[in-house]
């Protein structure tokens, strides 16, 4: 559907600038087309309207041009008489006669004149060969012959007007003319201005506001302001640039906001460093000083003392190394080694491998799935599954638990679903589990149940790899972690769902 908005900036200028100039033709024009319609009505229609406005010499101009167009007509090959008739006549108003003559013969006279009388009047010189022109006070003599023998004979009195002999119906005429001509300048010059004007306040209100709003926009970003919007129903080049500068405005608020929530990281994990490094040092210098001031007075007591900062130790170094690698993922610095494999094979390895070791701390893991082919990292993958499976170990119900791993087929994906029977996390929490330095234990005073980091870790990991991983609430009561990674090769292919 046709809108102005749909019109480019480009297309408006164009049709502008014709306006702008087939305005004042059209008016000038029209003016033209009006004043020779005006003088046809009075019925003045002359060969030269314009010998109307000299009213002191018109006559005499009029007869000039009317013999101008004789001397036109004769020089034809075929001579009418119809264009002789019309020439007589105007000259008949003026009070000359008129006779023409091919060789000998009489074409053309004007009606009631005497053609022998009038060739005697003029008394044309001998000496003449094709062209004779008197015109003494009031009295004009012509002879006028072509080569081909057609000659022209025309007398008359035209009076010439003197200071005080004034032609009254051709002043009157002139005075009208001259007011007509002064009035429509004045209208078209008006007309002229007023469209000049309406244009442009047009244009400004089309190009110049959009424009000052582009440049208030970019004063509030300069400002650090990005919760505005600047949406247009344009479709030309301004709207074009109004849609690309709101895009660019969503683009910084997004990594504004990516920015304060990095920032807010930061000061999270700093501030969880500080606590969960704050234990073990505060242990180990306990320890150390107990050691120091001879408080481990005996050699079993020494060295229980010195077991002590060695387990605070290897609790520091895990939770550095787990902080560098979270690092690491976060900044994506971490160079995934990928190979394809059958994920139920892997992780019936996996668990068959490291059953005894999880059983030996009260957890029980069983395996459920059909066979499917992904992409992985061997060894960033099992910091996933070690993970998962020590959070149940940490986190089960009593002395003893349970964690149901099952692989399932989705579409193009391959869904891995952790579930055990522990203790669960409210479902208010779920969403902050992958969060860095995140526990259940508000306190963060049992360093021994993790440092908070394994399950962010995790979830960097499985980003890298593709995939995507959550928390749900487990059918067996506790929590359930599931993967989704996408099918490879033939397992893609046989699943064309997406």
């Amino acid at each position: 559907m046709f809108s102005p908005n749909n019109i480019s900036i480009r297309q408006r200028l164009i049709f502008s600038n014709y306006l702008m100039i087939i305005v004042p033709i059209a008016l000038i024009a029209l003016m033209g087309f009006g004043l020779f319609t005006l003088l046809d009505a009075t019925g003045n229609t002359r060969q030269n309207e314009l010998a109307l406005l000299l009213p002191k010499s018109g006559k005499r101009l009029y007869v000039e041009f009317s013999l101008e167009e004789l001397i036109k007509q004769l020089h034809k090959r075929h001579l009418k008489e119809s264009k002789l008739e019309k020439i007589g006549e105007d000259l008949k108003e003026q009070d000359v006669s008129l006779a023409v003559y091919k060789g000998d013969t009489l074409f053309y006279h004007t009606p009631n004149s005497d053609a022998a009388a009038l060739k005697k009047v003029l008394k044309i010189p001998k000496d003449t060969k094709s062209l004779f022109l008197s015109w003494e006070k009031n009295e004009i003599k012509f002879y006028y012959c072509t080569p081909n023998g057609t000659c022209a004979y025309a007398y008359g009195n035209v009076p010439f007007m003197g200071p005080d002999e004034t032609d009254e119906h051709g002043l009157y005429l002139m005075y009208f003319l001259e007011i007509f001509a002064f009035l429509a300048g004045t209208i078209t010059i008006a007309i002229i201005i007023a469209l000049g004007l309406f244009l442009s306040r047009r244009l400004s209100s089309q190009i110049l506001k959009p424009l000052d709003d582009l440049k208030k926009a970019a004063g509030k970003i300069a400002s650090g302001k990005l919760d505005f919007s600047l949406s247009t129903q344009r479709r030309d080049e301004l709207g074009e640039l109004c849609n690309a500068f709101e895009k660019m405005r969503l683009q910084l608020r997004k990594a504004q906001e990516e920015q304060q929530r990095y920032e807010q990281n930061r000061k999270e994990l700093i501030a969880g460093i500080s606590h969960d490094l704050s234990t073990p040092l505060t242990s180990v210098k306990g320890y150390a000083s107990g050691i120091i001031d001879g408080i481990a007075a005996t050699e079993e007591k020494r060295l229980h003392y010195i077991n002590m900062i060695y387990k605070n130790a290897c609790t520091m170094e895990k939770l550095v190394e787990n902080l560098f690698l979270f690092s690491k993922l976060d900044l994506g610095k971490v160079e995934f080694k990928l190979q394809i494999i059958d994920i139920c094979a892997y992780l019936k390895d996996y668990i068959e491998e490291y059953a005894p070791l999880y059983e030996s701390n009260g957890l029980k893991i069983t395996f459920l799935g059909t066979s499917a082919r992904i992409k992985i990292d061997h060894f960033q993958f099992q910091r996933v599954i070690e993970n998962i499976c020590k959070n149940s170990a940490r986190y089960k119900k009593g002395a003893s638990g349970h964690l149901q791993i099952d692989v399932t087929k989705a579409g193009h994906f391959c869904r891995i679903s952790c579930a055990d029977d522990g203790c669960g996390v409210p479902e208010s929490d779920l969403k902050k589990l992958f969060d860095s330095f995140y526990r259940t234990d508000k306190a963060r005073s049992h360093t021994e149940k993790g440092s908070g980091l394994g399950l962010a870790i995790a979830k960097r990991i499985i980003e890298g790899l593709n995939g995507t991983i959550e928390a749900k609430k487990s059918d067996l009561g506790g929590l359930c972690i599931e993967i989704c990674l996408p099918l490879e090769g033939e397992e893609n292919e046989k699943n064309p769902d997406n």
